[in-house]
């Protein structure tokens, strides 16, 4: 469970008949996973390349970018307000305990040679795994950078106000 946020009895409460997924709320849903599905999918256009015999990498690539994207997501939409390191990267233990145990499973199904047949993975060299990491930060990264702009969009109607 996440702790409160700092702030929390300083905001006024929601609406009691307002609905738990807003219209934005629904939308930043929706933007979510269209980011997810970008960069699944401009990872599988990087290794696929047309051709036939790139097509088991490409696919454990966007397994893996998608695993690690929705992963990375988890630390990321701990609020909605606060950014990463102002909430604290290791602020809730139990998450990134359970960050830490999908992720080695997710590297289990594609690096031990007994769970690739079952799970239809293959391994890739290194410089995949490189592109694995930088496309799975890509979305949380554009969230977090959001919630910057925001915050000072925020910061300056108080202050013209």
């Amino acid at each position: 469970m996440e702790p409160p946020e700092r702030d929390i009895m300083n905001r006024p409460p929601r609406p009691p008949l307002e609905a738990v997924i807003t219209r934005q709320r629904g939308l930043l849903i929706l933007f979510h996973g269209t980011l997810v599905a970008a960069v699944a999918a401009l990872g599988f256009w990087l290794i696929y390349q047309d051709d036939v015999a790139n097509l088991a990498r490409a696919r454990t690539v966007t397994f893996c970018i998608m695993a690690f994207t929705q992963l990375f997501f988890a630390i990321g939409c701990r609020s909605q307000r606060f950014t990463t390191p102002e909430l604290g990267l290791f602020s809730n233990p139990n998450l990134i305990g359970a960050i830490v145990i999908s992720g080695l499973l997710q590297l289990s199904v594609v690096l031990l040679p007994f769970a690739q047949p079952v799970f239809e993975t293959t391994t890739h060299p290194s410089s995949e795994w490189l592109l694995v990491l930088l496309l799975s930060l890509a979305p949380v990264t554009i969230i977090e950078v959001g919630k910057l702009v925001h915050a000072f969009v925020e910061r300056n109607k108080l202050r013209s106000t």
